[in-house]
């Protein structure tokens, strides 16, 4: 049974609701916002939900992804596959900072859009000043670049930093989450 903590989200309100957020945005309001949607999806009649099934063949289908499963319910769960990471965390190294996307064919259109570039910045100045109190050094790349993952590209701008002494990764992610993006 589908989690009742939040409705799916129709259509009329995804239109409204991303109308409302370029206003937001026209406004100066926002410098950037994700809209997102819930979709509620039931297994086929006299089968058994299974969220390792559904990682299993969203991990076929991006192998280049990071999955994730978090049981929401007794016969739900929040499924997905992601290229984005929040962080990475090996000894006092810390790692971060992947947003902006097109289709593999638009890659050099990433690099070109003012929009995508824009939101991509507020995303590394967000990354940035929420690692440097944790940080004894951090380096920043100084432009963008492209990776590729699967059949999509995102910009990309290495963040990398030397963790304080006592710093782990929950430390981390307590100041970078949530993200902008």
């Amino acid at each position: 049974a589908p989690s009742d903590a939040l409705p799916p989200t129709s259509r009329a309100q995804w239109d409204a609701d991303v109308r409302e957020a370029l206003a937001a945005i026209a406004s100066k309001r926002l410098d950037k916002v994700v809209v997102g949607r819930r979709a509620d999806l039931d297994a086929p009649e006299g089968d058994k939900f299974e969220p390792s099934r559904v990682a299993s063949a969203l991990a076929a289908r991006h192998p280049e992804a990071r999955l994730f499963v978090v049981p929401t319910g007794s016969n739900s769960a929040y499924v997905g596959a992601t290229p984005e990471l929040l962080a990475e965390v090996r000894g006092a190294q810390v790692r971060t900072s992947l947003a902006g996307t097109a289709p593999l064919a638009q890659a050099d259109r990433l690099l070109r859009s003012p929009k995508d570039l824009h939101e991509h910045a507020l995303v590394v100045r967000a990354l940035w000043e929420g690692l440097g109190p944790l940080c004894e050094e951090i380096r920043v790349a100084d432009r963008p670049g492209l990776r590729e993952a699967g059949p999509v590209v995102h910009l990309h701008t290495p963040i990398t930093g030397r963790l304080r002494q006592g710093v782990d990764l929950l430390h981390v992610a307590q100041r970078l989450h949530p993200s902008p993006a």
